[in-house]
């Protein structure tokens, strides 16, 4: 079936291919608002060029050139947050050869997987609408397969990896929220 016009393209999708089951991480929604986000930036760096013009004439203009200045700082970062989303991310689990692939370069063994983590993210008690999906092995390490990045349906998509995931591995999928600023506990 089709994707209709209205509905967004999922930014992860999973499948088994060969026996391995194969998380991808697709760069294509975001690069629509990455060019919009550019041509923004653009935008704002004209507007501040013209303003340090006109400073010239009037002085009073450089309170207005500092705050353009901090719009296009932040607009910067976040370009180059979405530019690094822009590029694919695979991760293939094999349980014959016993490995874990993050885009050819091995992060883990398959065995060692106890559970499957669906992370809902809070900022003390309130809900981010961010969420992420972590394998868990028995050694306590972590490896992040998919966080959300801001894209209509996130959620759902990576409920269905983490399912896919539970399936495969037949380990618990287990709901372990955690606060925005433990980012960390699911790095290695």
């Amino acid at each position: 079936m089709a994707n209709r016009k209205d509905q967004p393209e999922p930014l992860y999708v999973a499948a088994t291919l060969e026996g391995k089951l194969v998380i991808e991480r697709r760069g294509e929604p975001f690069r629509k608002r990455y060019v919009l986000l550019a041509v923004l930036l653009l935008l704002v760096l004209g507007l501040l060029i013209g303003y340090l013009i006109g400073t010239q004439t009037n002085p009073k203009l450089w309170f207005v050139v500092a705050l353009v200045l901090l719009m296009l700082l932040a607009l910067s970062e976040r370009a180059v947050r979405m530019y690094a989303a822009t590029k694919p991310n695979r991760l293939v689990l094999d349980k014959d050869a016993n490995t874990v692939e993050r885009n050819g370069e091995p992060v883990g063994v398959a065995r060692d997987i106890e559970a499957v983590l669906f992370r809902d993210i809070l900022d003390g008690e309130r809900p981010t609408n961010e969420h992420a999906v972590v394998l868990q092995y028995q050694n306590t390490r972590r490896t992040l397969v998919a966080e959300s990045q801001g894209m209509p349906g996130e959620k759902e998509a990576l409920q269905k990896v983490a399912e896919a995931l539970r399936d495969y591995l037949e380990v618990p999928l287990r709901n372990e929220p955690r606060q925005v600023a433990e980012y960390w506990l699911d790095r290695s």
